[in-house]
C-alpha cells in the first residue's frame, strides 16, 4: 500500500481538540485504501472549495484518491456528491467564522 497522510491543526484549541497524534491514529487505521492521500475530515484538506477542487483535480490526474477516514467520500456519484456538500459546508462554516471576527 502506498498512501499519504495528511493531518493539520490551524488554532491552539485544534491542538487540544483534534490533536495531530489523534488524526494521525485513526488515518494509520485506514488501511483499505491504497494509493491515497488520507486525511481524517475533509476540513483538515482545505477550506476553500476552489483549492479542494484544483488540488483533488491534480491528484486525480496523478492516479491518486482523497479519502476521509471519518466521512463516506468514494468516486461513486453518491461520494462526491457528499465530497461537494462537505467542502461547501467547510467554506461557509470557515467565512461565517471569518465575518464574526471582523
Amino acid at each position: 500500500m502506498r498512501a499519504v497522510i495528511y493531518c493539520r491543526v490551524s488554532s491552539q484549541e485544534q491542538v487540544a481538540n483534534l490533536s495531530l497524534p489523534t488524526q494521525e491514529k485513526y488515518c494509520r487505521k485506514h488501511k483499505d485504501t491504497t494509493d491515497a492521500v488520507v486525511v481524517y475530515t475533509l476540513t483538515r484538506f482545505s477550506r476553500n472549495s476552489t483549492d479542494h477542487y484544483a488540488i483533488g483535480a491534480h491528484l486525480r490526474g496523478l492516479g491518486i484518491a482523497l479519502r476521509s477516514v471519518t466521512e463516506p467520500i468514494d468516486d461513486s456519484p453518491a461520494g462526491r456528491l457528499m465530497e461537494g456538500i462537505r467542502v461547501a459546508m467547510s467554506q461557509f462554516d470557515n467565512e461565517q467564522r471569518a465575518e464574526r471576527t471582523r
